[in-house]
């Protein structure tokens, strides 16, 4: 399955589960979503983050409100404002889709290295590993409480600084008082958060599902155990699914020759010219399905509309253009 259908595909499931069967369908929100996270500055992500708001209130204030949103409503309380509630299914969404569309891929590689460990479920093994590895969010953004002095420079309380998810949770456990709470790789909340707790649970109950009658299979890149990556995007995974051992065994054995695949040292031009060849042809198709959702009526309606379809064919030009050099160097390796 192509990454594009994957997302596609996890971001319906996520949906569907936050905000009911009315929304499976609803791929704009998911757009919107995607959009507000890629803001570049405060006042682009206000302007898409109420476009977005304006999007989910026909699921989180319907009547009979389907998914999580009706339990976020029954058991906010009475002094929970409709701003938090927005908020809370906002951030569920937004923290379940990343971890479908990223983490379950990741996981699902990490399997096929992960040795086996008796009494253990070798799936909550891979989620909480691909989380502890390759944390969705990255780093985050805290407010120094307390005055400090770090390597002889004094921090004064109220100070903002950005820290990596990774750094926090190793120094923790270096010092002994670490959390092996696969979730905090997904949410920088001091405290426990029930969002994140919901994808983790969510993403190990996928790739159970995918793994039940099936085993998975890395194509590229290659992983060894006992030197995985330090950084494993899912967009660079090339996955697929075995009927058994032995046909997993014959599908990782077989060349792969596509856009993702890092080509083996030694081989000839003619092998890099088909790579590259195959990889202007995936840039080209991503190009195309950009333009085309540019072209959709659904942007017509205010400016962020018409900023976003402008994104889209800049995102267009960029994926043509670098696919013509692709194809240049690829005729070049050929000749």
């Amino acid at each position: 399955m192509a990454r594009d259908d994957w997302c596609a595909l996890t971001a319906r499931l996520a949906r569907r589960i936050v905000l009911g069967d009315s929304a499976a369908d609803d791929s704009l929100i998911s757009a919107i979503l995607d959009a507000v996270a890629q803001a570049a500055d405060g006042t682009e992500y206000a302007a898409r983050a109420a476009a977005l708001r304006r999007r989910l209130d026909a699921y989180v204030h319907a009547v009979q409100s389907g998914g999580l949103t009706g339990a976020v409503r029954d058991d906010g309380g009475e002094d929970a404002t409709d701003d938090s509630r927005d908020a809370v299914v906002e951030h569920v969404l937004e923290t379940l889709t990343r971890a479908l569309a990223d983490t379950v891929p990741q996981a699902l590689a990490l399997l096929t290295v992960q040795p086996p460990t008796p009494a253990t479920d070798r799936t909550e093994r891979a989620v909480g590993e691909a989380l502890r590895r390759y944390p969705p969010l990255a780093a985050s953004l805290h407010e120094i409480r307390a005055p400090f002095t770090w390597h002889g420079m004094a921090i004064d309380a109220g100070t903002e600084i950005l820290c990596a998810t990774a750094w926090l949770r190793d120094l923790d456990e270096a010092q002994g008082h670490g959390s092996h709470d696969p979730s905090t790789s997904l949410c920088a909340a001091p405290g426990p958060c029930a969002a994140a707790e919901l994808a983790v649970l969510t993403a190990t109950e996928l790739v159970r599902a995918l793994t039940r009658h099936a085993e998975p299979v890395v194509l590229a890149p290659h992983l060894t155990p006992d030197a995985l990556p330090a950084d494993l995007p899912a967009a660079s995974l090339r996955l697929a699914l075995a009927d058994d051992a032995e046909a997993a065994a014959d599908l990782a054995a077989r060349p792969v020759v596509d856009g993702y695949v890092a080509p083996a040292a030694g081989q000839s031009p003619a092998h890099y010219a088909a790579v590259t060849e195959a990889g202007a042809c995936s840039l080209e198709e991503h190009a195309r399905k950009l333009t085309d959702c540019a072209r959709q009526s659904g942007w017509n309606h205010d400016a962020f509309g018409e900023q976003c379809r402008m994104t889209l064919l800049a995102h267009a030009e960029r994926c043509t253009q670098a696919a013509a050099d692709a194809r240049r160097a690829a005729e070049w390796l050929a000749s």
